[in-house]
This record gives C-alpha cells, sequence and structure tokens, in this order.
C-alpha cells in the first residue's frame, strides 16, 4: 500500500508554490484555472430542508476578476433520497441571489 498524508490549510497558509501546484493539477485533470489566481473570495453556504430535515447543501466562493464576479461552486450535495426534486437547482439560484 501506498503512503498518503492529508493536510489542511487556512487561506493565509498558501505561497505562490502551493497554488502553482493546486492550478497545475487542476488545469491536468479538468481544465483551465487561469494565470492570475484570487486571493481572496467572499464564501457563501445554502441549505435546503425538507420536513424539517437537511436535504441538501452548497458552499460557494466569490471574487471579482477583470471587472466582472465569478462565482464557483465548490461543493453541491442532495440527500439520495431527495434527488430529482429541483433541490440542487433551487441551492443554485438561492446562492446566485444572495449578496
Amino acid at each position: 500500500m501506498t503512503s498518503q498524508l492529508y493536510e489542511t490549510f487556512k487561506a493565509e497558509m498558501m505561497t505562490d508554490d502551493m497554488l502553482a501546484e493546486v492550478a497545475h493539477l487542476f488545469n491536468s485533470n479538468y481544465g483551465t484555472w487561469g494565470p492570475t489566481i484570487p486571493c481572496t473570495c467572499e464564501s457563501s453556504y445554502a441549505r435546503v430542508t425538507v420536513d424539517g430535515k437537511l436535504a441538501g447543501h452548497a458552499f460557494a466562493c466569490r471574487w471579482m476578476w477583470q471587472s466582472r464576479a465569478v462565482c464557483w461552486i465548490t461543493q453541491l450535495v442532495v440527500d439520495q433520497h431527495h434527488r430529482e426534486k429541483g433541490l440542487a437547482t433551487g441551492l443554485l439560484r438561492t446562492l446566485g441571489q444572495f449578496q
């Protein structure tokens, strides 16, 4: 078995080398991160409850880039018993309206 190490860092602990490394990993596996990585963002959280119980949630980060607002959905989860009911769409709409 190979060794695995999990680490957590606060935003202020991130170095330019670390940002370059994560940008490379993202670009190599998903798409293009872009030449400018935002150093600050506003985070927000949305949730939906069904009959008083948490059924889904979403986390997002927002920042301005080239005079345009960017919103990155960092996590979107809907309980398996509540899927195909439009809850994810509702969460995204809620985040889109959040100021």
